[in-house]
């Protein structure tokens, strides 16, 4: 029913306050008050557009649009703050643009959107649009490369974070230099980067990370 979940892997928070959970085995997003007060859920198992086969990673962008990662379709979805489709790319492949069991997503200050391909072990980066910028990563466990990448985040400044799962590590980049480690910050000396933590649930369905500065 509404405000009951089953296996929920992520979740976003817009500015005004409201809760948006992707509700992973029940193929759909609820969204929620700042008080946990049910407002309005979207999506069934499908392959259609607002369709979801086990969304996972969600998130929201300036304009309140709110981008999931359907994982099953190996695509990206974007609607309206009200569940309202508004767009979609990708598909299964190895190609720009394609995915393989993508899990997690972030926006960055001025709207791009990073896509943790999760099974070709990359990231990749897209305008506000969805069309493909860039991607960076291969399997490995080498600096810049993945063994498992499950959950990204994106900074203030525009630095992303990675959990590396298997490999067991966070990995962090600038987005203009995707080989950058965190000493290689411009600014890592004035503002270090004293707390780096990430948390995984229940057989990793859920990571959250969690970045402080001294």
């Amino acid at each position: 029913g509404n405000g009951d979940f089953h296996w929920p892997s992520n979740i976003a928070v817009y500015a005004d306050g409201n809760v948006y959970v992707a509700d992973t085995e029940n193929h759909r997003i609820q969204k929620f008050d700042n008080a946990g007060t049910f407002i309005t859920t979207w999506g069934t198992e499908g392959s259609g557009n607002g369709e979801f086969k086990g969304p996972r990673g969600i998130a929201v962008d300036g304009n309140n649009n709110v981008i999931v990662v359907d994982w099953g379709n190996h695509r990206v979805q974007m609607f309206d703050n009200e569940g309202s489709f508004i767009a979609a790319w990708g598909s299964h492949g190895s190609g720009n643009g394609q995915f393989r069991a993508p899990c997690g997503i972030a926006v960055d200050p001025v709207g791009n959107i990073y896509v943790a391909d999760t099974d070709n072990n990359r990231i990749q980066k897209f305008s506000t649009a969805g069309a493909f910028i860039t991607a960076w990563g291969s399997g490995g466990s080498g600096n810049g490369e993945f063994d498992f990448p499950f959950d990204i985040a994106v900074d203030s400044d525009g630095f992303v974070y990675v959990s590396d799962t298997e490999n067991h590590r966070i990995q962090m980049f600038a987005t203009d230099r995707p080989m950058a480690r965190p000493g290689d910050r411009p600014d890592a000396e004035a503002t270090p980067l004293s707390v780096l933590t990430i948390v995984a649930g229940m057989l990793g369905s859920a990571v959250i990370l969690a970045i402080k500065r001294r």
